[in-house]
């Protein structure tokens, strides 16, 4: 077996073990007797559609005509590659269509489904060190450490606040998007070596970091506003 699917399905399983340690005990899950079966469906339904938008997204970026082949672009261990950047809007933007058309608490969901992976995301960066080639390493290395420290202040800081209701349902999740589009940013200036550089995804990334972070500024007032 290929060794990216190998590491593929490690970061699932450690996603989806993560997803129902949060899960299992949280007051709002429990409120509304939402079952393990409900959670880890959508997981497994959010998991494909990222993965088919992030292979949709690297090829609309990086088109080849082996792409647009049935087998080249459904074999993409043979036929790299993936984007993470794809992957988890489109996962995002799915879980919000699935979570609304099902009348989960889309705000909850969010926030557990982007905790859930931000762990998985240094494990994912430490696998590709392994199979990538020496010039991309430091680039990998820099995000890998980077999640890392994130990962931490949002274990130390976020989760507490939002467990005791300081921040709403939804805001964790916001953050998360928030911080993960810079730290992308960030890690293409580095891959490319330019401080003064734009393409596609950089236009994108910024307008995913400025619509998250007003979205989880304006949340934020209004909650404060509403308890008052």
């Amino acid at each position: 077996m290929n060794f990216l699917i190998i590491f593929l399905i490690l970061c699932f399983i450690l996603f989806l073990f993560v997803l129902y340690s949060l899960s299992k005990d949280d007051f709002v899950i429990l409120r509304k007797d939402i079952s393990m079966e409900t959670i880890f469906n959508t997981a497994f339904m959010v998991s494909l559609i990222a993965l088919l938008m992030g292979r949709i997204f690297f090829i609309s970026l990086h088109p080849r005509p082996v792409f647009f082949s049935v087998l080249g672009f459904l074999l993409f261990p043979y036929f790299p590659g993936l984007s993470l950047i794809g992957g988890v809007l489109g996962g995002v933007f799915f879980l919000f269509l699935y979570a609304t058309y099902k009348k989960l608490p889309l705000g909850k969901f969010f926030d557990l489904f982007s905790l859930s992976f931000l762990f998985a995301l240094p494990f994912g960066s430490f696998f590709v060190l392994l199979l990538i080639q020496n010039s991309l390493k430091l680039y990998v290395a820099i995000e890998m450490i980077l999640f890392l420290v994130v990962l931490l202040v949002f274990v130390k800081l976020i989760l507490p606040l939002s467990n005791r209701g300081t921040i709403r349902d939804g805001s964790l999740g916001l953050s998360f998007i928030s911080v993960f589009s810079l730290i992308s940013i960030f890690g293409l200036l580095i891959k490319t070596g330019r401080f003064i550089y734009f393409d596609p995804e950089i236009a994108i990334l910024l307008i995913v970091f400025a619509s998250s972070f007003l979205g989880l500024i304006v949340r934020e007032i209004k909650e404060k506003d509403s308890s008052k």
